[in-house]
């Protein structure tokens, strides 16, 4: 929003990066194709859409670019903010995995249950993983990170226990061979 009568202050987290933001109203105005409703009436809250597919299962999702990325039951999908259609359903690869995001990067963090970390690209067009790591040799069962830092060509995964660093580095195919 950016017009007469409007601020916008970031607020800085303990990492010093502005992830959310105030916002004052003085005396600002509107034009006239961009009011909902009736003048005076004051804000209103509508649904917009529900869904019954999305089924978290001790996961999160995380919202990029007007779209959402995480679970309906043990799929991974992309779904539009906007009117709640489904862009795309990865399949149950991942299982009941966790889903993080790199905003920077434009990249999700999917932790899969077996132990795997993939980097899938977090755009609507299709599901495209960029690269894959075994990270864990054991079956990993929802433990929800504490946090995901990246540091250049490294991610930082902290969990209960463990901490893991995952080196950014694209999957082998045959024709790297």
């Amino acid at each position: 929003v950016d017009q007469p009568g409007v601020e916008i202050r970031p607020l800085r987290t303990i990492t010093g990066e502005p992830e959310f933001n105030e916002v004052f109203f003085t005396d600002a105005g509107c034009l006239e194709g961009d009011i909902v409703g009736s003048p005076g009436d004051g804000w209103k809250v509508a649904e917009v859409w529900t869904s019954r597919k999305l089924h978290p299962y001790f996961n999160d999702g995380v919202a990029f670019e007007g779209h959402f990325y995480g679970y309906a039951s043990n799929s991974l999908v992309c779904v539009s903010l906007m009117d709640g259609s489904v862009k795309w359903n990865a399949g149950t690869i991942y299982g009941e995995g966790q889903v993080l995001l790199l905003k920077d990067c434009g990249l999700l963090v999917v932790q899969a249950v077996g132990g795997p970390v993939y980097l899938v690209k977090a755009t609507p067009d299709e599901h495209s993983e960029e690269a894959k790591l075994d990270a864990l040799e054991m079956a990993f069962v929802h433990a929800a990170p504490h946090g995901v830092f990246g540091f250049g060509p490294r991610i930082l995964a902290c969990y209960d226990r463990l901490i893991m660093t995952l080196p950014l580095v694209p999957p082998v195919t045959a024709r790297d061979v």
